[in-house]
């Protein structure tokens, strides 16, 4: 338990494009980004955001191995690696799935 600050929390805004990183420069009070994007992040400093944070979420997993780990995560979060918007305009699971297979998640991590 603790206590409720005084005060309105920060609102962060979201953003997955250029475009939408403009906004949240004029909007947010700060910007809230699920993709570690550095031109994203030059995007919102650039235009007005260079006095407020920014903020970044990261899912991590744990497996015995690399290719047993890369099924299970790909299975859980299918859209995860999915570039940029994509995964906001895909109009459902089924269809996102068709475009995100394993092979892209392959590419795009590092060992």
């Amino acid at each position: 338990m603790c206590a409720v600050p005084p005060g309105a929390p920060p609102d962060f805004a979201s953003g997955f494009g250029p475009n939408a990183a403009t906004r949240a420069s004029r909007i947010g009070d700060g910007f809230a980004t699920m993709t570690p994007d550095r031109h994203l992040v030059e995007e919102f400093r650039s235009v007005g955001g260079a006095s407020k944070p920014v903020i970044s979420g990261v899912k991590v997993f744990w497996s015995e191995g690399r290719d047993k780990a890369f099924d299970l995560v790909h299975r859980l979060w299918p859209t995860e690696m999915l570039p940029g918007e994509l995964t906001q305009i895909l109009r459902t699971l089924r269809t996102s799935s068709r475009r995100a297979d394993s092979s892209h998640w392959r590419r795009s991590v590092r060992p």
